[in-house]
């Protein structure tokens, strides 16, 4: 039993670690429709949902440096919602939601260009609902699609 539960802890162990990487941020999973705290979107990451339409609604970290949230219709055309306005900040910026509740985007040189001010707010979650709203814990950042 102690050996099982032994393994146990190290396969867990292991599959923490490879979650968290290099950079110690954890990364958004595949198919995920919001980020916990210590998450972070990198460039080519996207958490989404789906609209009441059936359309999806993306919220994207750009190779271009922006942070955009589009409303993506069934023949492929996009839509943009909102965005960070980072864009020319870097290539390879990423967005994390830190543990204080700030919702951040971070340029290669660890400088911060873009924040959602919600430090020490409520919630545990980046997120959108069904009709676009962005939401950085319970605080709404835009106004939706």
């Amino acid at each position: 039993m102690t050996r099982k539960l032994a393994a146990a802890v190290a396969t867990a162990g292991l599959a923490v670690s490879a979650l968290i990487g290099a950079n110690g941020t954890a990364s958004a999973a595949a198919g995920q429709s919001f980020l916990y705290r210590g998450e972070a979107l990198h460039v080519g990451q996207m958490i989404y949902r789906f609209s009441p339409q059936g359309w999806q609604i993306q919220l994207v970290m750009q190779n271009d440096g922006n942070l955009v949230e589009y409303l993506r219709f069934d023949d492929g055309s996009r839509y943009v919602c909102w965005a960070t306005n980072s864009w020319g900040s870097g290539n390879n910026n990423w967005a994390v939601y830190q543990t204080d509740g700030n919702f951040v985007v971070y340029n290669s040189s660890g400088g911060a260009v873009w924040a959602s001010n919600t430090k020490g707010g409520g919630g545990s979650t980046v997120d959108m609902n069904a009709n676009g709203v962005l939401y950085v814990g319970t605080k709404a950042i835009n106004n939706g699609c």
